[in-house]
């Protein structure tokens, strides 16, 4: 939920999963 209020955050998430 959280996550997807900040989409920058996701998307650094993501960034970091594809690492």
């Amino acid at each position: 939920p959280a996550e997807e209020h900040n989409e920058e955050a996701a998307a650094e998430e993501e960034e970091e999963e594809e690492e």
